[in-house]
């Protein structure tokens, strides 16, 4: 089966066009979107009847894709849920803009957070953002091994780091999120899972998820308060730690720098950056 191009019989659309007419046909399921695409059966086939395969065989692709970068929600809510929460998806737009599927499902986290079949687990959207967020650490730029500054130990006097800046890990990345996904997503680490979730206090919360890939080749995910991730994303902007830090009492601002130190995401200090 193949796609007249330009100059041939049936076509004279340029090639992003037909593209386009090729995505719409292979989301929509609409038969008459095929004949539209001068698509030429050989050997008499039934064009629509081999696209239909054709694009069976992607929505297969795709949703194991999902499912790979989605292992705990694929446990949570079981293989037949999950695949007809992967083709609700694909049949929304879920499509692919570009070849490298390392990324594939930003939006997923979102679409499952409205998805009214799954409205009894309104914690599952978050648990999709926590793993998308592991994904985007675990792909995220390489960097220096970590220092080993004593930030971990106990911060430095404030005056000391009034015009310091931390050198953070550029695989280091954040979420919030309103449930508990952070507990839910590190009790499926365990054999033990169901008897963890069953310690979990399954109630609406604020935190922030935070995740860095460190040596070797291994994500550290763990949550924060809303304020810490606050302080966490001004230290990515470059604001010196103190500046950073006014939201937080000293007590927490230690504790959320000895957290990054511990999971590999602190490479250094620095002056900051001049206004």
């Amino acid at each position: 089966m193949t796609a007249a191009t330009e100059g041939e019989e049936g076509a004279a659309a340029p090639l992003d066009a037909l593209q386009q007419r090729f995505a719409e046909a292979l989301q929509g399921g609409d038969d008459s979107l095929v004949a539209g695409l001068g698509i030429q059966a050989e050997g008499g086939a039934d064009a629509v009847r081999r696209f239909a395969v054709y694009r069976n065989n992607v929505y297969h692709s795709l949703t194991e894709a999902l499912a790979d970068a989605h292992p705990v929600v694929l446990r949570l809510v079981g293989e037949k849920f999950f695949r007809a929460l992967a083709r609700a998806w694909l049949d929304a737009g879920g499509l692919p803009r570009h070849a490298p599927l390392h990324d594939y499902g930003a939006g997923f986290p979102a679409f499952v957070e409205a998805f009214p079949p799954a409205a009894q687990l309104p914690w599952l959207g978050d648990v999709a953002q926590v793993e998308q967020l592991w994904l985007r650490a675990w792909h995220g730029a390489d960097a220096q091994a970590p220092c080993t500054h004593a930030l971990h130990a106990e911060a430095p006097e404030g005056a000391a780091l009034a015009h310091e800046r931390l050198l953070l890990h550029p695989s280091l990345t954040t979420a919030d999120l309103r449930w508990p996904a952070v507990a839910i997503w590190q009790a499926h680490q365990q054999p033990d899972a169901e008897a963890r979730l069953e310690a979990i206090r399954m109630a609406q919360q604020e935190n922030v998820a935070v995740a860095v890939r460190a040596p070797p080749a291994q994500v550290r995910l763990f949550s924060l308060s809303p304020e810490a991730g606050g302080f966490v994303s001004r230290l990515q902007a470059g604001e010196p730690v103190l500046d950073a830090a006014q939201s937080l009492g000293e007590d927490e601002m230690r504790q959320t720098l000895a957290a990054l130190a511990e999971a590999g995401a602190i490479l250094g200090l620095g002056e900051a950056p001049t206004p």
